[in-house]
C-alpha cells in the first residue's frame, strides 16, 4: 500500500485476511467429520453442477422457452455466455471451472472405491461431455495429470486392484459413447476439439498464448529485478493485461513470485506442498481405512488439478477457489486425528 500498489486491497483481502478468518473459524472444528460424509458432499455438489450447466445449454436451444436460460443470464449477466455456430458450441459459466476438482475427485472415486455404482459412472461420463463443451483448454492438461498421479500414488500404496482394470475399461467406453453421441447428434465437430487442444501449444498464431508470453516476460523481468522480496501484493508490470485490473495476470505463479518475491513464494509452496505430502504419507498407515486412503486420492486427484489450471489461470487469486487450499487442510486435521485416536488406544491397551 506504501508502494502505492493499485491492487493491494483486492489481492491482500485474499492473501492475508481470508487465511485469518479460516483460521479463526477452524476453532469450530468438528472431530466427528466423516470421510462419506465428504463424498455426500462432493457429490451432491457434481451433481447439482451437472444439472445447471446442462440445463443451460437445453434452455438455450429452447427446452423450456429458454427460460431457465433467461434466468441464469439475469444471474450471471455478461459471465454467462454461449457460443453456438454450425461446427462448434461453447458455453460458460463461473462455477465451470470447480469441475476441475470436481471431475478428477468423482473419477478416482469411481475407479478405486468398491462402493461406486453405475450412477457414479453416469456423473463422470456427464462431467467429460460438459468438459468438452466448455473449451477450457485447461482441463485437458490438468485433469490428465492429476489422474497420472493418483494412478502412480495408487499403485505403489497397494490401492490398485486387477478388478480395477475392468472399471477402468467401463469407464473408457461410456465416456467414449457419450462423446461419440454428441459428435453424431449435434453440430459440434471433432476437429474442433482437436484444434482447441493443439492450441495449447501454439504460441505464435493463439491470442491467449500470446498474451500469456508478454505477461511471461513482463513479469519475470520484474521479479529479476527484486527477486527476493518483489514489489508487493498487487503491483503492476511494464505489460498491463486488464485495464479495470492492472495487477491481475493469468500466469498465477509467475505474479506470485513478481509481487512477493522468492521469500513470500516459498511459504505459499511449503504450505500446499505440506498439505498434498502429508496426505500422501498417510495412504502408508495400517490405522487408515481403504475407505479413508480412497477418499485421500481422491481430494489429491481435485487438488492438484486445480492448482495445475492454476498456473495460467488465476483462480487462487480470488476467494471463490480459496476453498481448494482450505479443505484439503482440514481433511488432512481429520485423518490426522484417526491416526491420533488409533495411536492412544494402542498406548492403553
Amino acid at each position: 500500500m506504501l508502494s502505492g500498489n493499485p491492487g493491494s486491497l483486492p489481492l491482500l483481502s485474499v492473501m492475508f485476511f481470508y487465511p485469518i478468518l479460516f483460521l479463526i473459524f477452524s476453532f469450530l472444528y468438528q472431530t466427528d467429520l466423516r470421510a462419506d460424509n465428504v463424498l455426500v458432499f462432493f457429490k451432491i455438489s457434481s451433481w447439482s453442477l451437472v444439472i445447471l450447466q446442462l440445463g443451460f445449454i437445453l434452455s438455450f436451444f429452447g427446452a423450456d422457452g429458454q427460460l431457465f436460460y433467461d434466468f441464469i443470464h439475469s444471474v450471471y449477466s455478461d459471465l454467462a455466455v454461449i457460443d453456438a455456430g454450425d461446427s462448434h458450441l461453447v458455453f460458460t459459466l463461473p462455477n465451470v471451472s470447480s469441475l476441475l476438482f470436481l471431475l478428477p475427485f468423482v473419477f478416482s472415486y469411481y475407479l478405486f472405491s468398491d462402493k461406486s455404482n453405475s450412477l457414479d459412472l453416469l456423473l463422470v461420463c456427464l462431467m467429460f461431455i460438459i468438459v468438452i463443451l466448455s473449451g477450457r483448454r485447461a482441463f485437458f492438461v490438468s485433469v490428465f495429470i492429476s489422474l497420472c498421479l493418483v494412478f502412480i500414488l495408487a499403485i505403489c500404496f497397494g490401492l490398485y486392484t486387477k478388478k480395477m482394470n475392468k472399471k477402468l475399461f467401463i469407464l473408457a467406453a461410456f465416456v467414449l459413447l457419450c462423446i461419440s453421441y454428441v459428435f453424431m447428434f449435434t453440430s459440434f465437430e471433432l476437429r474442433t476439439v482437436i484444434d482447441n487442444i493443439s492450441s495449447i501449444i501454439d504460441f505464435e498464431s493463439n491470442v491467449d498464448n500470446i498474451e500469456r508470453v508478454l505477461q511471461f516476460y513482463s513479469l519475470f523481468n520484474g521479479y529479476a529485478d527484486n527477486p527476493l522480496l518483489g514489489l508487493g501484493a498487487g503491483a503492476v508490470g511494464d505489460y498491463i493485461r486488464s485495464p479495470e485490473q492492472p495487477w491481475a495476470y493469468e500466469l498465477f505463479y509467475l505474479a506470485f513470485l513478481f509481487q512477493y518475491g522468492t521469500i513470500g513464494s516459498l511459504i505459499f509452496l511449503s504450505g500446499i506442498c505440506y498439505i498434498l505430502f502429508s496426505l500422501t504419507l498417510k495412504l502408508k498407515l495400517n490405522c487408515i481405512s481403504v475407505f479413508d486412503k480412497t477418499i485421500i486420492l481422491c481430494v489429491i486427484a481435485g487438488v492438484v488439478s486445480f492448482l495445475i489450471a492454476n498456473g495460467s489461470n488465476p483462480y487462487l487469486a480470488k476467494f471463490d477457489y480459496m476453498w481448494i487450499v482450505f479443505f484439503p487442510l482440514y481433511f488432512n486435521i481429520y485423518i490426522s486425528n484417526i491416526h491420533n485416536f488409533q495411536l492412544k488406544t494402542l498406548g492403553n491397551k
